[in-house]
């Protein structure tokens, strides 16, 4: 009778032990899965933020290329009228060479937010980050 009892309680103690186990490991899958759904979303939030930053970049670029377009068009006109006119053109080169300086530096903002963006991609796709 005890031995009978005694085997009862160890299968009993064994049941138990594999539901344990059993539940341990299912616990942690759904905790995997909801890490890995959560470093999706993640990747998702960043990927979109990224996107946008281009956009709003690219835009950037457009319309200082734009706002660049026109500083060259006004430059070439002004040259034209500065050789044009033989008493007036030593008067409008400072203004030619003004404009010339603000296509620079607005190339060189170009040039820097063009940098700046892809370091911000680069520090963005580094696997620390995901």
């Amino acid at each position: 009778m005890k031995i009978k009892h005694d085997a009862d309680k160890e299968r009993e103690r064994r049941l138990k032990e594999d539901e344990d186990r059993k539940r341990h490991e299912r616990e942690e899958e759904e905790k995997r899965l909801r890490e890995k759904k959560e470093r999706e979303e993640l990747q998702a939030q960043m990927s979109e933020k990224i996107d946008k930053v281009y956009e709003a970049i690219n835009e950037k670029k457009n319309s200082d290329k734009d706002k660049l377009e026109k500083l060259k068009s006004l430059v070439d006109e002004i040259g034209k009228k500065s050789r044009g006119a033989s008493t007036s053109a030593t008067g409008s080169m400072p203004v030619v060479e003004n404009l010339e300086e603000v296509i620079h530096s607005l190339q060189r903002q170009c040039e820097a937010a063009e940098a700046n963006a892809k370091a911000w991609k680069m520090e963005a796709l580094r696997p620390e980050n995901k």
